[in-house]
């Protein structure tokens, strides 16, 4: 856990923000994020294609990943986040990785190891006090709900691509979205309907896949489309 001091300290400072709408607090990173409302809390699952190729341009690290937030209870509110990154410690080559964070408390990241180059499946599934991050088909790592999302939290889900560096570019394409909320037999298709720009940084619909594009410039402001479904729209 040594190595990864410096980025548990940035990725700390810019976790997505947990409010909806204009006066929402700004990450030191940028981020592009699409959203779903809940409910996410008894039997359910997100699962996407994702891929992260390798720009060679990239001066700091970036990452494509989905998260289950808190939406009420004690600032900091809790997380689960699960998905692919690339940073210099481990020369850019994919690497599959979670952070997460007590309500109140402080954010903690595990890299899980190196994958092979190219899109992976990815999934957060939850049933009753368990939570799965899968790869594959593969579970990498599993989380106590209660720990993170107390009871009566209105958790959601985010999909973004993020990055570190000023003027990198964001990469990570998103596609083969399904989601299953509470109460729903099985997984479908899910076509997000409140997207986050944010400093240049935004998802780009082609087809079916969303893909991350623009440079990160702190200068330019960031902002929400449609989110209807979370009374912002």
């Amino acid at each position: 856990m040594v190595r990864f001091g410096w980025y548990r300290a940035v990725l700390l400072a810019c976790v997505v923000p947990v409010l909806l709408g204009s006066t929402a607090p700004t990450a030191p990173n940028g981020i592009a994020i699409l959203y779903a409302k809940g409910p996410f809390a008894h039997r359910y699952e997100a699962n996407a294609t994702l891929a992260l190729p390798r720009v060679p341009s990239q001066r700091s690290w970036y990452s494509v990943w989905m998260m289950l937030v808190a939406g009420r209870g004690v600032a900091p509110l809790g997380f689960l986040q699960g998905g692919l990154i690339r940073w210099a410690g481990d020369g850019y080559a994919l690497s599959a990785f979670v952070a997460f964070r007590r309500p109140g408390g402080k954010l903690v990241f595990r890299d899980l190891g190196k994958l092979r180059a190219g899109a992976h499946r990815v999934r957060l599934r939850g049933s009753g006090n368990t939570v799965r991050f899968q790869v594959d088909g593969k579970t990498f790592f599993t989380f106590a709900r209660n720990r993170y999302m107390p009871k009566g939290s209105q958790t959601y889900l985010q999909v973004g691509a993020e990055v570190k560096a000023p003027f990198d570019r964001a990469v990570g394409t998103v596609w083969h979205l399904r989601l299953r909320r509470d109460g729903e037999l099985r997984a479908r298709r899910w076509n997000p309907a409140c997207i986050r720009y944010d400093r240049g940084l935004h998802f780009v619909r082609v087809g079916e896949r969303f893909v991350a594009d623009g440079y990160f410039n702190a200068a330019l402001p960031s902002g929400f489309i449609g989110c209807r479904e979370f009374g912002k729209g």
